[in-house]
This record gives C-alpha cells, structure tokens and sequence, in this order.
C-alpha cells in the first residue's frame, strides 16, 4: 500500500525537478478551474503566463523576476504568482523558485493579492485581463483559418 505522504512529496518531487529557470518552461499538472467552463489547455506553461502578464502590466520579464519594488512590477509580479497559484498545482517553494524569492513572500503575495483584489479597481482589471489571456493562450492554436470567408 502506498502512503499518500509519500506520493504527494514523490509527486512534488518530480514537479520541481523540471524546474528550469531561464526559460520558465515549467509545465506541470493543471488544475481545472472551472469544470463547466474551458479549462486551460495543457500546452501552457509559466513562461507564457509571464509573457502574458509582462505585456499586461507593460513591464518587461526580467523586470517582473528582478528585485526592483516599483509598484507596477510590484502588481505585475503579484497577479503572476496568483495566476500561477491559482493554474499550476505547485507548492509555494517551487512558485518562489520561479520567481527568485522565499516561500513566505509568495504567501504574502498571495495574501496581498486577496487584498487588492477587491479594493483596487486598476489592479483588480489589470488581473482579470491578464487571466483571461493566460486562459485563452494556445486556444485556436490549430485552427486554420477559412480563407474563403475573408
């Protein structure tokens, strides 16, 4: 019998061994978000969730995972761990992995966001805007578009 301790850290285990930085190409197991809606298509990974919310928030990726606290990288870098939190099924060691930053700070990025969320009317459109691009990504991907309609 299989200890459901030790298949959760197995799994986990294996989840951070693809880690990679550079690239972000971090492609995990996806939770669904909405089972009546259109779940995310299992070709996303964190890399295209930063370049998705790098172009939202109008700052360039280094910027987001650099340790510069100006407020839009600060709201930018905020809504990628809470899209990546809220997509990937991933420990917040591994999200501040990706992020170059501790546990903790994920947490409280997280707690922030709950925060902002309803109080901040800029950053609460920013967010759903880049969460519904990061849903979106891939989507028509292999569509061929009907030429003859044009």
């Amino acid at each position: 019998m299989v200890d459901k301790k030790d298949s959760l850290l197995k799994e986990q285990t294996t989840i951070v061994s693809y880690y990679s930085y550079p690239g972000l190409n971090y492609s995990t197991k996806l939770k669904v978000i909405d089972p009546d809606s259109i779940a995310i298509s299992s070709r996303v990974t964190t890399d295209d969730i930063a370049r998705t919310v790098s172009t939202v928030f109008t700052i360039n990726t280094k910027e987001m995972f650099g340790k510069s606290r100006l407020h839009d990288t600060v709201c930018a870098r905020r809504a990628f761990i809470a899209i990546v939190s809220e997509f990937f099924n991933l420990t917040l060691s591994a999200i501040g992995k990706l992020t170059n930053r501790n546990h903790a700070t994920i947490l409280h990025s997280n707690r922030q966001h709950q925060n902002w969320i309803g109080t901040y009317s800029e950053y609460t459109v920013l967010y759903e805007q880049a969460r519904e691009m990061c849903i979106n990504i891939n989507l028509y991907e292999n569509e061929e578009i009907d030429e003859s309609n044009l």
